[in-house]
């Protein structure tokens, strides 16, 4: 997997995100996103062999310094995607950059 078809997982997913927003009322606000982020996750999960999704579960959790079961580190980093997103109340630059973090991180980069 390169960084082409992970940018493209990662706008579909913000895509995906500001749909859900777009009723913030909306009883299953929360289930909502938490579909997209597993959507997201399946689609990386897809597109790698298994032993290196593995790898990249917990290089996720530790890039993005997120706490939670390595085998969700993917699916978590999406959450902590649409997390930053809501809290810098969408905007462009920080989401880009949010999502470029994510992107190295899938990657397996370092921070």
């Amino acid at each position: 997997m390169d960084a082409y078809e992970i940018d493209a997982i990662l706008r579909n997913f913000i895509a995906g995100v500001l749909r859900v927003l777009d009723n913030p009322h909306r009883p299953d606000l929360i289930p909502a996103i938490e579909a997209e982020c597993r959507a997201a996750a399946a689609r990386v999960r897809d597109r790698m062999p298994a032993d290196e999704f593995e790898k990249r579960q917990e290089h996720v959790l530790l890039a993005l310094q997120v706490n939670g079961r390595i085998d969700h580190g993917v699916k978590l980093g999406f959450f902590w995607l649409a997390g930053e997103a809501v809290e810098h109340e969408l905007d462009s630059v920080a989401v880009a950059r949010d999502a470029a973090r994510l992107r190295d991180a899938l990657l397996g980069r370092r921070p």
